[in-house]
This record gives C-alpha cells, structure tokens and sequence, in this order.
C-alpha cells in the first residue's frame, strides 16, 4: 500500500491531492483551513485560469516557457474548467481572457477543490512540518508536529514567502535548503511600486486602461495602471514591479521609470493631436481638450507639471508648451523610492532552482520520491490568473507520478 503525503493544502496542493494515484493520501497543513490565499485573489472572486491557448500560456512565463509546458500542456483551462464544473461550480471568461466562477465568489473555487480533493486524501489541519525524513538519497516521510508521518512520496505545496498570514511563511525553502536543494533569491513579485513624485498623491484611484511602463534594460509592458497614494499599482504595475525589482535593487543611481499614459501614443502622435486642435478648439481650454483622453484630473495635474496654467485657452498653446506636454504624455519620468514588501505582494519571484527539477514529473532531481510544486518553485508570472493555473497544473503533474 502506498502514501502519499502533500504538504500544504493551496491550490497546488489541493490539486495535487484531487489527482494523487497513492492508495492513502494525506495533506498535512499548517493552518486551520485550506486555501486561504486562493480565498483572496481576484479580489475575492479568483481568477482560477485564462482562456489562453498552450502556446499563450507558455509565453507569459518568459525564459520559464520550456520549463512549465509539461505541467501546462496535461491540465490546459478548459480541463480545469471542467473539474470545476464537475463539482458544481461554473465559470466565465471575461474580455481580458481572465476566468472567474459566474458567481464571483473565490469559496465556489474552493469548495469545488476541496470537495474533490477530500474523496481521494485525508486532511490534517494546524501541522506543521519541520523537516524532510531522508534515507540514501530516498524521501520517506516527514517530520511535523513533534511526529514522524511514513511516506513513499512527499510533495512539496507550500507557497511562496509572501502573505504569511495566509500561510505563505517561507519555511519550505530553508528546509529544502538544509538538504541541500538550491534556493534561488526570493523577492516580493506582483508588488505596488513607490514613487518619489509627490503630485502624483492627489492621482490616488485614478487608472489609465492602456497605459505603457518602460525602464532602462527592460522590456516595456502595457496594461491598466492604478494611481495609489504612495505610487502605482494595477496589473500593469504589479507586473513590472517582478521585472525591475532586482535592478531596483542594485542601482547605485535614481532607479527612473517611464510612464506613458496611452501605449500606442508615441511623442510625435501627442504633438499632432495637439496641433489639430488650435483651428476648431481654440477657445477651448487646453486641459479639458486633454480630458476627452485622459482623466480630467490626471489631464490638470499633466497641465500644470508642464506649465500649462489652468486657463490656458489652446490658441495661447505654444509650441513650448506643446512639446513640454506631449513629453510628459508619451513619457513621464518617474523615480521609484521601493517596492512593496512581502506582506504586499501577491506572489514570490525565486524559489526552488528549476535546475533542481525533472519538468516532466516536478520530482526533486537529488531526492527521490520529494516533489515542488506551485509558487514554492522559481516560476512566476504577471497577475491575470496565470500563477493559479501555474499551481494547479504543477500540483497534478507531481501527483500523477
């Protein structure tokens, strides 16, 4: 007879637990419930997966691509669809691609997983693990609560290091560590990022839909951009917060962000728009013109840091201040002051080295029988429900083997 026990009861590890092949499964989590950080995504509505095609997914993974294709490949959205449909829940995609349960509520997610999981495994709540019982390069159980749990299979769902009061604590990665498994630097991901402009406070809850963030030696990315109190957030933001963080963070010199607030509006493109009011619109003031493609206040507030007093009829819009606004419109250089910490991120960029990990099984290659899955391993990618399909299909690969 053989056991299986998974370790963390997330989305990786609920999955992982609906789709074990061991005669007993047990789930040994540390918290008193499962899956409190699926709870709170999408807002309490959980973005569960996207309608994206393989090759799609595969992309937004990055240099990653190759590595998660086995997992992505055997669990596409469609089958995840289905398992939810299977146990009650319906979903929807909206415009975006994004996949939600028609009712909107992330418990649906939940109880749907954990209705499945609990036919096939057992569960243990409030245990913690401590330790990795290994024999001769073999995983045969482990270590949690002051007792030892026998096993000829362990996978590892523990998350991340991010939101420890759902449950993220980072443990795993010293345990890992400890046997000698690599641990690539952890860094909060899918974090606001913190700007030193201080007019942009009174931005807060403003959001531009197409927005365009670019920063030196890094590749632009488009998307909706949240103005907050202290900087930015949104989608667009909070993926690029992943990208720039480890040059943020060795940066000698004024980390400088670019901030264009329609994508596909370049210098030139602003100038013309400028230029083609002055003949039909010149009466007209220049920041309400402006407000008929920006938000107004973001419009006044663009106005005003290029000079543009508030009454500013555009016939007095010169050729100076045409060029000073189109400027800032196709481009305001932003300093970043930080980046939000563990407690604000959503997901943990680093974690266990790919190169540790057969792709085609999630099997540790050092220990036999020991396998990660979900955000534990050095996988993330932006916000858009890519990282919750990461952790499901993960989770099932492990599981199946």
């Amino acid at each position: 007879m053989s056991t299986t026990i998974i370790v963390g009861a997330g989305a990786a590890g609920l999955s992982a637990a609906i789709f074990s092949k061991a005669s007993r499964t047990l789930v040994l989590e540390q918290l008193s419930q499962p899956a409190r950080k699926l709870l709170a995504t999408g807002g309490g509505r959980c973005n569960v997966t996207h309608s994206a095609t393989i090759e799609e997914l595969m992309a937004v993974f990055g240099k990653r691509d190759r590595f998660v294709e086995p997992a992505l490949s055997q669990f596409l959205p469609e089958e995840i669809c289905g398992l939810l449909s299977t146990n009650g829940v319906s979903t929807i995609a909206e415009e975006d691609g994004c996949i939600f349960p028609q009712s909107g509520k992330a418990m649906d997610v939940v109880g749907a997983l954990y209705l499945a999981a609990e036919k096939n495994a057992s569960f243990i709540y409030d245990c913690e693990v401590t330790d990795f019982l290994v024999e001769n390069g073999r995983v045969v159980g482990v270590q949690a609560n002051g007792k030892a749990y026998k096993a000829d299979k362990v996978i590892v769902c523990t998350g991340g290091k991010c939101r420890r009061a759902l449950g993220s604590t980072g443990a795993a990665y010293e345990l890992l560590s400890k046997h000698g498994i690599k641990i690539t630097p952890l860094m909060p991901a899918l974090t606001p990022i913190f700007l030193k402009e201080k007019w942009l406070a009174d931005l807060s809850g403003i959001s531009c839909p197409n927005a365009l963030l670019s920063a030196k030696g890094v590749e632009p990315i488009s998307g909706a951009v949240l103005f907050t109190h202290a900087g930015i957030s949104g989608p667009a933001a909070l993926a690029y917060s992943g990208q720039i963080a480890s040059r943020f963070a060795k940066s000698k010199e004024p980390y400088i962000l670019k901030l264009s607030y329609i994508a596909d509006m370049l210098l030139q493109d602003w100038i013309d728009l400028f230029d083609s009011w002055r003949r039909p619109y010149g009466t007209s003031l220049v920041h309400t013109m402006l407000s008929k493609y920006l938000p107004k206040s973001l419009a006044k507030a663009l106005c005003k840091q290029a000079g543009v007093d508030a009454d500013t009829i555009v016939a007095y819009f010169n050729r100076g201040m045409t060029e000073r606004l189109a400027e800032l419109c196709s481009g305001t250089k932003l300093t970043v002051s930080g980046l939000g910490d563990w407690e604000n991120a959503m997901v943990t960029h680093g974690g266990v080295s790919i190169k540790e990990i057969d792709p085609f099984s999630m099997e540790l290659k050092q220990i036999k029988g020991l396998y990660v899955a979900g955000e534990l391993v050095d996988v993330d990618a932006p916000c858009g429900c890519y990282n919750i399909t990461w952790a499901l299909a993960s989770g099932k690969l492990a599981a199946e083997q």
